[in-house]
């Protein structure tokens, strides 16, 4: 059986594209290959096409002031280029048939 190419979301940290070591380790123990996803919002339709699930990482706070939320004064806002390319890929997750999981889920189908 082949195993499944599982996209991973990253983060630009110092010039490099980041997901924690734990997110690849855990793939692997279920069977899957990870890749990671860079943030680049262009890209996202290209690189669904290539793989059979993503598990969107987390990390940093969304900058809901760009929907007229009031930011909390002590939220650590991703970058924006992270955030763009995070709700491109998730736009691209509703049109595609590719599995989804959330890193706050404990288990995928």
């Amino acid at each position: 059986m082949k195993r499944p190419l599982i996209g991973l979301s990253a983060d630009f940290v110092d010039g490099y594209a980041r997901v924690r070591h734990t997110y690849l380790d855990m793939v692997e123990a279920a069977g899957g290959i990870p890749v990671i996803l860079p943030p680049r919002a262009e890209l996202c339709a290209a690189m669904l096409d290539r793989v059979d699930g993503v598990i969107m990482t987390g990390g940093s706070d969304i900058d809901v002031s760009k929907f007229g939320v009031p930011l909390h004064p002590k939220a650590e806002c991703m970058a924006p280029e992270r955030q763009n390319a995070e709700f491109a890929l998730l736009k691209e997750l509703t049109r595609a048939p590719t599995n989804l999981c959330s890193a706050s889920v404990s288990a995928c189908k």
